[in-house]
């Protein structure tokens, strides 16, 4: 993507990302110069984001173009509840998920298969393996509370090591291996699948 830049405004190295924030809003050729620039000073951390989710060159560069294109988009809805690097890192967060899941939506994830087998202690008569398919796990995954489904995400569909999602979730490793054992708890739950003794699900947790 190509950008336009603020090289003829004398101010342009002394304006920090609120100034340009406030001036991409005034609309016009100089909100969109702003806009543009602030754009470009962020997509080096954009993509370096989404290729810490996706670890993959390629899919880092589509889904960062993606993200640029979504905050140019609704950039005018941003309230600033939060800051704007962590407005965007959500936004970055959820194209790269979203990629994985477009990548993978026709088969069941080998993680989700096997955390399903462990869980097999005990299944209803007309409930098997077969039974489960990768919609299903999405629709009961979107179901989690979202510091829950962000670590599901990232752990099953994302296959990050749980040192790599505390890192990258600001988390604890031990707050980490908690959020997935109640997010593996609750899809057992979810998808009928009895979920066996406590510590059957702390093996899952610390594979």
């Amino acid at each position: 993507m190509s950008f336009l830049c603020l090289e003829t405004m004398a101010c342009e190295e002394s304006m920090d990302g609120e100034a340009l924030l406030r001036l991409s809003r005034l609309g016009g050729l100089l909100g969109e110069q702003a806009l543009a620039t602030l754009l470009q000073r962020n997509y080096p951390w954009i993509r370096a984001r989404c290729m810490q989710i996706l670890r993959n060159q390629a899919d880092a560069d589509d889904a960062a173009q993606e993200v640029v294109l979504k905050v140019y988009q609704y950039l005018p809805q941003f309230e600033g509840r939060s800051s704007l690097r962590t407005w965007i890192g959500r936004i970055a967060y959820n194209e790269c998920i979203s990629l994985i899941r477009r990548r993978s939506r026709n088969v069941v994830s080998d993680h989700i298969a096997e955390l399903i087998r462990i869980h097999e202690h005990v299944l209803r008569p007309a409930t098997g393996l077969e039974d489960i398919n990768y919609k299903q796990i999405l629709r009961e995954v979107e179901t989690l509370q979202p510091g829950v489904r962000d670590v599901i995400q990232l752990r099953f569909f994302g296959d990050h090591s749980l040192e790599d999602i505390s890192s990258m979730l600001g988390l604890s490793l031990s707050a980490t291996k908690m959020r997935l054992y109640r997010g593996l708890e609750k899809l057992a739950a979810n998808l009928e699948i009895d979920a066996g003794s406590p510590e059957s699900t702390r093996n899952v947790v610390s594979l």
